[in-house]
């Protein structure tokens, strides 16, 4: 037989021989590969692409299952109490969560903030995306580096009722315990860091996790932000500072810029080391070249953005990559819309760009908040998914809002011009890109970004039969996942059958109820999934090599590799009985690939109110209204539901 692992090793080697000279990929490059996201009008990353390239908004008047913004609007900016912005960028479903799934109790739920829970179920999508879900990764070091700012939960509504409440929800509404949360679920043994520098939080955050991975003090990093508005006192404040958009719609650059608007979002993104990803056989969406991050120092003010300071940051970050200007096709700007911070972006850029170019007009620039609104914390990783999707799809999105330059910007005089429709991105070198984000505090923050690298693809063995394994924590989130299996199958036409289901076996959950299919090919498995999903217990005695299980995880069986162990491999998976993978795929070597998103079993877990009872109304038991909660080093029970993961 041949040993595709020797092959792949040969061509590993071979690349990283040559790679400066083909690839233009260093040692230090950090690969993004995984990524996953909720934003206004996009509750996942495909449909945020959508959005972007069809140059549409997420922007909405302000819900009333925040607040009713009648109560607070005035068109007076100097009104008491009152704001003159009634419009935003906000998630939809925030009440919603399934603590079962990570192991928490429904009061803790009810006590948690809802950042720490997007949160969470965004870290799961991104491990998904990137084929690294369940215990694909646990005791490893990998570090969790987020950015998180407000904390409006705890304040705007009085959660606590008794006493031995104030343990709970004091540790469930520290901004801190945000990443901290993700480590623990995931037994993540690296670095785990909360970043607040405002608005550039979460690319502060990205700028950490790069560094952490080169001083090998991880070995992978979820790096990511949230931010949610949950009360009125923060409209009402940035009211006060004039800074928000009368009419609710950013307009960067644009002569019409009279503010920015607010947003809510939650993104994450799996990085690793180029090497080890390439090694690992990951997909790979692009590169974190370089960064740079610094502070404004001794200005006009505190809060007064400084062009010298900017452009120090991008220069510094472009040193880091080992990149000129001159290769940078676009900039995801800062881009507030605001009509005096636009001028004095454009300022800094132009200075760093002229260092190492006279060209004009050469790189487009845009700002996703003119689509969802400015993120606060969670805006610079806005930006870094929107760059890395259009690295990854070749395209640069519009620019929406923007009619002509502001009159302080002369755009035909700089480097830069505003992209207002969708476009190919074409370049002779590695597309390369930067994202800004500079924080209300001062401290600003640039990443360079740059296409992923062309990996040459190791041939498959032509297999008769593939074994793919799926499982939920109940019934109902098995039939529906087998469904999801299925239409991605469908939809994902390119994706490798092995690639999918060695994927399966070793980068999700497993969990009590069981599915195992062999199948000869995708129509065959396509056939399987979609007919048993409505009852599989029932359905799989109706199928050859289709088997059910419910079950709990037991030792690790040692098994032959022939093709013919197949069907005894699935057997022994429902049983319980668990599997070498690695064992049973050696000698080859598939990548790999985004699994379908498993079905979250959401309820209500928000205080009363006018929007209908909260699932507090589910918890009146003793058993659950009185858990004992004290620290554990008091030798006592947590409130953390330890649910049967199989």
């Amino acid at each position: 037989m041949v040993n595709y692992r020797d092959i792949l090793r040969k061509q590993i080697v071979e690349r990283r021989q040559g790679a400066c000279d083909t690839a233009q990929v260093r040692p230090e490059d950090i690969a993004v590969i995984g990524m996953a996201a909720r934003f206004p009008g996009a509750p996942d990353i495909g449909t945020f692409w959508k959005l972007l390239v069809e140059g549409r908004e997420g922007i909405t008047e302000i819900p009333r299952a925040r607040w009713d913004w009648r109560d607070y609007y005035d068109k007076d900016a100097d009104a008491p109490d009152k704001a003159y912005n009634r419009w935003g960028g906000f998630l939809e479903d925030i009440d919603q969560f399934d603590p079962f799934f990570f192991n928490i109790s429904p009061k803790e739920a009810l006590l948690m903030d809802p950042q720490q829970r997007l949160f969470l179920e965004v870290a799961w999508r991104t491990l998904e995306h990137a084929g690294y879900a369940g215990d694909a990764l646990a005791g490893s070091e990998t570090g969790v580096f987020a950015g998180c700012t407000n904390s409006h939960y705890s304040r705007q509504y009085d959660l606590v009722e008794e006493q031995e409440d104030h343990y709970i929800s004091t540790v469930g509404n520290w901004n801190a315990v945000l990443p901290n949360r993700v480590s623990y679920f995931f037994d993540f043994r690296g670095p785990s860091v909360l970043v607040d520098t405002l608005c550039s939080s979460s690319l502060v955050a990205l700028h950490l996790a790069c560094q952490s991975l080169r001083s090998q003090e991880c070995g992978a990093a979820l790096v990511g932000g949230a931010n949610l508005i949950l009360s009125p006192e923060h409209y009402i404040a940035g009211s006060k500072l004039k800074a928000h958009s009368p009419d609710g719609r950013c307009k960067a650059f644009d002569h019409r810029a009279n503010g920015f608007t607010s947003g809510e979002g939650v993104a994450a993104l799996l990085l690793k080391p180029l090497n080890k990803a390439i090694e690992d056989r990951d997909t790979i969406y692009g590169l974190v070249k370089g960064s740079a991050v610094n502070h404004d120092g001794r200005t006009n003010g505190i809060m007064a953005p400084n062009p010298g300071s900017q452009s120090r940051v991008i220069e510094r970050a472009l040193r880091d990559a080992n990149v000129s200007a001159d290769s940078i096709g676009y900039v995801e700007c800062h881009g507030t819309g605001t009509r005096l911070g636009d001028p004095i972006e454009i300022e800094g850029l132009s200075r760093a760009f002229r260092k190492q170019t006279d060209r004009n007009q050469c790189c487009a620039i845009g700002s996703v908040k003119t689509n969802i609104g400015h993120l606060e914390a969670a805006a610079g990783a806005a930006g870094l998914v929107k760059t890395i999707l259009s690295l990854y799809n070749t395209q640069i999105p519009p620019s929406i809002n923007y009619e002509r330059q502001n009159s302080h910007i002369s755009f035909e005089e700089t480097p830069f011009y505003v992209n207002t429709e969708l476009k190919h991105w074409t370049s002779r070198e590695p597309r390369r890109a930067g994202v800004s984000s500079f924080g209300l505090s001062g401290v600003n923050a640039h990443v360079i970004l740059q296409e992923a690298p062309a990996i040459d693809q190791v041939p498959q063995l032509d297999r008769s039969a593939y074994l793919l394994v799926v499982s939920a924590r109940t019934k109902s989130a098995l039939g529906t996942l087998l469904l999801r299996y299925r239409d991605y199958i469908k939809v994902n036409s390119n994706v490798s059958l092995g690639d999918l289901c060695w994927t399966a076996s070793v980068g999700a959950g497993n969990y009590k109820y069981r599915v195992a299919i062999v199948a000869e090919s995708k129509p065959d498995l396509i056939t399987k999934l979609g007919s048993i999903s409505e009852s599989p217990q029932q359905q799989c005695e109706n199928f050859r090599n289709v088997y059910y299980g419910e079950t709990g995880i037991t030792t690790v069986s040692q098994i032959e590799t022939s093709l013919s162990e197949l069907d005894r491999c699935a057997e022994r998976y429902v049983q319980g009985e668990g599997v070498d993978w690695p064992l049973l795929y050696e000698g080859e070597c598939f990548k790999h690939v985004p699994l379908p998103a498993y079905p979250f079993e959401t309820k209500r877990y928000w205080p009363e109110g006018e929007e209908g009872s909260s699932v507090s109304a589910q918890i009146e038991s003793d058993t659950l209204r009185r858990l004992p909660c004290p620290h554990p080093l008091l030798g006592q029970q947590n409130n953390s539901i330890h649910a049967d993961t199989g």
